[in-house]
């Protein structure tokens, strides 16, 4: 019961971070098919500049370790922006697509300081970061 209470209290405080911050948070759902097998750390993530198609540096989104709960896997995330802003960690729930059994769909908590947008993501682990996806995800933005 103290747990929920502190999740709880935790989610108060960082919605109301966000509010005084101006900022949106949002999710961003991403899929990562190797998760597992390349021992993701995280993911990067970029917003897509209108107009030139440039990527744009809007932070990471660190991983906590996965865990098995009575409600299914968990993985707490952690929005870290490009000023060095955290927000979280934040625990989201993690699904398994049947077509990539080692990989994991999740749903990231995502705080947008700039205006509403297209993002992409790059996964990394210790050797480095992936090549941006080529899907894009909108996310709501500052307001």
């Amino acid at each position: 019961m103290n747990r929920i209470v502190r999740l709880a209290s935790l989610a108060a405080a960082l919605c109301l971070c966000v509010l005084l911050a101006g900022c949106s948070l949002t999710g961003l759902r991403v899929v990562i098919p190797d998760f597992a097998q390349s021992t993701v750390l995280g993911v990067r993530v970029y917003r897509v500049e209108e107009g030139s198609g440039r990527l744009v540096d809007a932070g990471r989104v660190v991983f906590g370790a996965l865990t098995k709960t009575s409600q299914g896997e968990r993985i707490p995330c952690t929005h870290i922006a490009p000023d060095g802003e955290t927000y979280g960690p934040i625990d989201s729930a993690v699904r398994r697509p049947a077509s990539y059994p080692k990989g994991i769909d999740v749903q990231l908590p995502f705080v947008n300081p700039l205006s509403s947008g297209w993002f992409r993501v790059a996964s990394y682990n210790a050797t480095g970061t992936s090549t941006p996806s080529a899907d894009r995800v909108w996310a709501g933005g500052a307001s």
